[in-house]
């Protein structure tokens, strides 16, 4: 399936580019990480636990570039995909995995489209049908840039709630990699507060921690 990049009247330009958003990390990240292969991928082959604040900026740009890019959104898609061809293995229940894998790869994109969701009813007033309807049509047209299978992308809405409470109530596991995700006791200090003193740091922490869990 081809899909045309989205545009300036997409709500997911509204929705996914808010700020208040950042606020959901700890929530997508665990769930991202509680998929089994989606966990034992990151849990082999990323550095996320010893640089967490450099894994998120470095994810930062080419996810959001695939909603923002415009013209160029394939091309960022591509190199995302590309990113993923060597990652892959055998988990610690002899289950093998990849992520390209559509069911792993959809699972991620799954969980911004709900992050999304979340974005719009929490902070920016809620969604009409109408505009439930428009940003669930923006979300397989977002997916299909990637250029993988469309199989696992449920076709409705209600199809979409089927799955997300399949993959919940079914797939899902509490994956050492969610665990990591959730354990923000030794946060560094953010790089975007490089002026905030290490000691004042370490006395926000813990309330910080509580605060995004």
């Amino acid at each position: 399936m081809c899909s045309q990049p989205l545009g300036p009247d997409a709500l997911t330009w509204r929705y996914f580019g808010d700020w208040r958003g950042m606020l959901q990390g700890p929530w997508a990240g665990s769930m991202q990480n509680m998929h089994p292969g989606l966990g034992a991928a990151v849990t082999e082959h990323s550095t996320f636990e010893l640089e967490r604040w450099q894994r998120v900026m470095r994810s930062l740009y080419p996810i959001g570039g695939v909603v923002f890019d415009g013209a160029r959104a394939a091309d960022t898609a591509a190199r995302i995909r590309r990113y993923h061809n060597d990652i892959g293995g055998v988990d610690a229940q002899g289950r093998r995995y990849h992520a390209l894998d559509p069911d792993t790869f959809y699972w991620a994109h799954a969980t911004f489209y709900v992050g999304t969701l979340r974005t719009a009813e929490c902070f920016m007033g809620g969604l009409t049908e109408a505009q439930h309807e428009q940003l669930f049509a923006e979300h397989r047209q977002w997916y299909a840039l990637y250029g993988m299978s469309m199989r696992p992308v449920p076709a409705t809405r209600a199809d979409f709630q089927r799955y997300w409470d399949h993959m919940c109530r079914e797939v899902l596991e509490d994956t050492p990699a969610a665990r990591v995700v959730l354990d923000l006791s030794e946060l560094p200090r953010p790089p975007f507060l490089p002026w905030l003193p290490a000691r004042v740091w370490a006395l926000l922490r813990p309330a910080v921690a509580r605060s995004a869990v």
